[in-house]
C-alpha cells in the first residue's frame, strides 16, 4: 500500500523506496537532569508501565501525521495526513475498518476500507480495490507506528514523567544516533535512508499511559537535513497515535458489504486516470482547531449546524449527538435521558443531579455507578468524532477563542 500511494499520489519527491534498515543506536552514556539512581528508578517504572501491551485484543486508534519540507530557496511543501484505524480479533484473524485523509500541498485524498481474512478492501478518492495483506502491512497504511516503542536506555539522552489523575505520560528525549535509527525506521514515508548522509536530530517521544497500565498515546518529533542532487532540504516531521476503546472495539463489516467488496478489483488493475484529485476546499483546516472542527463534522460526518449554532447529528429515531460550541458541551441523548461532557472543565452531567469530575474522581452523592459509566461513554464518543476529523480533545481543550 505505502508502494501504491507514492505511486498514485506522489506525495513526497525525494522518494518512495522501501526504507532500507537504518544504522542501529550504539550504546550511550545516558545524560539526565536527575542522579543516576533517580533515571534507574524512573525507567525501571517506564518498564513497568509497558509490560501490558501485548494483552490488548482490539482497539481504535485515531492517527496524525506532518512532514513539511524546506528547501534552501526558502520554498517549502507540505504532507498531512489522519485517520481512524479500529481494529479486533487480535491474534489471531482480525478484522478492522478505517479511514484516510490526506492533504498534499492541498490536494486531497480520502481512502476508507475493511480488512478481513488476510485482505484489505479499499475506496480511495472513488476508486475501489482490493489487496493482499498482514496485519503488519495494515498498520503500515496508516503511516504512523501502531505497535508502540519500547525505548531503551542506550536511546535516552533524558527523560522526565509527568503524572495526572488519568495516567503517567513519559517523555523521552533521543541522542542523536537513537533519532536517526528510529525515525529511518519506524516514521520515514519518503525513503530517506537512501541517503547515507541524511542527519537526524531533535527527537522526542512522548508516550502517556493510563491508569488500566495500557499506552493511551504515542507522539513524536523529529528534525531532518538531507541534500538531494545538489539542493539541501530540511524536514520537520511530527506524529501522534492515540488509542481508545482498548479490548473493547468491535467491528462489525456486514455480509451486504463483504459481497459488494467481493466485486472489488486487484490493485494492480486499478484506472489511474479516474482517481479523483479534487481540492475539496470544506476538508481544509480552520484557523483554530475548533474552526476545523466544525467544517468537519460537517463534510466528514454529516453533522447539520443548527439555528442556534449547535451542531447535531441523528443516529436514529431517538438517538442524537450535539456539539454546542458556545458551552463547550458534547451531548447525547437517548430517548429522555440526556448525558453531558463540559470539555472546558473536563466533567459531566446527568440531569440536574448527578456531576462528575474527570480530573479527581469526584461525583455528587446520587450519582449512580451506571451514570458515571454512561457520562465516560459520552467523553469517549467526544474523543472519537473528534479523532475522525483529525484532532484530539487536547487540541480542542487548548483551542484559543
Amino acid at each position: 500500500m505505502k508502494k501504491l500511494l507514492c505511486i498514485l499520489l506522489g506525495i513526497l519527491t525525494i522518494g518512495c523506496t522501501p526504507a532500507k534498515p537504518a544504522e542501529e543506536p550504539t550504546a550511550a552514556p545516558v545524560e539526565t537532569t536527575a542522579a543516576a539512581e533517580d533515571f534507574s528508578s524512573l525507567y525501571q517504572e517506564y518498564t513497568q508501565a509497558y509490560g501490558r501491551q501485548d494483552q490488548r485484543t482490539s482497539w481504535t486508534a485515531g492517527v496524525k501525521c506532518t512532514y513539511e519540507r524546506t528547501y534552501n530557496n526558502d520554498s517549502n511543501e507540505r504532507f498531512e495526513m489522519d485517520g481512524v484505524l479500529e481494529i479486533d480479533g487480535i491474534p489471531g484473524n482480525p478484522e478492522a475498518h478505517y479511514t484516510q485523509s490526506m492533504n498534499s500541498d492541498g490536494v486531497q485524498f480520502q481512502l476508507e476500507g475493511d480488512y478481513y481474512g488476510g485482505v484489505l478492501y479499499n475506496t480511495y478518492n472513488g476508486v475501489s480495490y482490493y489487496e493482499e495483506h498482514t496485519v503488519d502491512q495494515l498498520f503500515q497504511v496508516m503511516l504512523v507506528p501502531l505497535h508502540g516503542i519500547m525505548m531503551t536506555e542506550e536511546q535516552i539522552s533524558a527523560m522526565h514523567a509527568e503524572s495526572t489523575a488519568e495516567g503517567t505520560e513519559y517523555v523521552f528525549e533521543l541522542t542523536d544516533k537513537a533519532a536517526r535509527a528510529l525515525f529511518l525506521q519506524q516514521f520515514d514515508i519518503s525513503g530517506l535512508s537512501d541517503y547515507p548522509d541524511t542527519k537526524v536530530s531533535g527527537g522526542i517521544i512522548r508516550q502517556r499511559f493510563g491508569n488500566d497500565g495500557f499506552l493511551n498515546e504515542q507522539t513524536a518529533e523529529f528534525h531532518a537535513d538531507v541534500t538531494v542532487q545538489d539542493v539541501d532540504v530540511s524536514v520537520d516531521y511530527s506524529s501522534s497515535a492515540g488509542f481508545v476503546r482498548i479490548n473493547t472495539t468491535d467491528v462489525v463489516i456486514t455480509d451486504e458489504k463483504k459481497a459488494a467488496e467481493a466485486e472489488y478489483v486487484s490493485f494492480l488493475q486499478i484506472d489511474t486516470n479516474a482517481i479523483s484529485e479534487a481540492d475539496i476546499t470544506a476538508d481544509t483546516e480552520g484557523a483554530t482547531p475548533v474552526e476545523t472542527f466544525q467544517k468537519r463534522l460537517i463534510s466528514r460526518l454529516k453533522y447539520t449546524e443548527q439555528d442556534d449554532g449547535t451542531y447535531k447529528a441523528e443516529f436514529n429515531e431517538h438517538e442524537t449527538y450535539t456539539v454546542d460550541f458556545t458551552n463547550k458541551q458534547f451531548i447525547y441523548t437517548n430517548y429522555s435521558s440526556r448525558y453531558v461532557y463540559n470539555w472546558s472543565g473536563d466533567t459531566g452531567f446527568f440531569g440536574t443531579y448527578c456531576n462528575y469530575d474527570f480530573g479527581t474522581g469526584a461525583r455528587s452523592e446520587s450519582c449512580q455507578d451506571s451514570a458515571v459509566e454512561m457520562i465516560q461513554n459520552v467523553k469517549l464518543y467526544l474523543q472519537m468524532e473528534l479523532y475522525y476529523c483529525g484532532l484530539s480533545l487536547d487540541e480542542l481543550q487548548t483551542n484559543r477563542y
